[in-house]
């Protein structure tokens, strides 16, 4: 296995098609394991939907909400995430490292085995949030980006 082909980033993404992630929604596909890493999702809405081992590495989504998701074991590693709501979402073994978070909303989300930026201080913020709801900014910079 390459370095290009971890499993955080895997081989380089055949980008998922708007449309067809739009075909998906609209047919009830599944969505598990999901590859939509690098693509660019904005006003999204996938409340309740399962996402488990979905992969984000690299995207930025904008003003997307997975309320209520199962998203257990999916990888946001280094994405962007801007107003951005996982309330009550299953984010158990999900690697979020790397991520940026900009006015994130964790309530009541299950983040038991997450992996999330920032170490203890990311960790603190996102546990705050599960608890009160308060949206989290928070932005980590990879060591080649140093």
């Amino acid at each position: 296995m390459t370095p290009a082909e971890s499993p955080r980033r895997g081989p380089p993404p055949s980008v998922l098609p708007e449309a067809e992630l739009a075909e998906r929604l609209r047919t009830g596909a599944s969505l598990v394991g999901i590859d939509l890493r690098e693509v660019r999702l904005v006003d999204l809405v996938l409340d309740g939907k399962n996402l488990a081992r979905a992969k984000f590495s690299e995207a930025k989504l904008v003003r997307c909400s997975f309320r209520g998701c199962s998203l257990a074991g999916a990888v946001f590693f280094g994405a962007t995430l801007e107003d951005v709501c996982f309330a009550r979402a299953d984010l158990e073994g999900a690697d979020l490292d790397y991520a940026s978070l900009l006015d994130v909303n964790f309530e009541g989300a299950r983040i038991r085995g997450a992996l999330l930026p920032g170490r203890a201080l990311g960790r603190a913020r996102v546990e705050e949030s599960v608890r009160t709801g308060v949206r989290v900014r928070l932005t980590t910079r990879r060591a080649d980006e140093e």
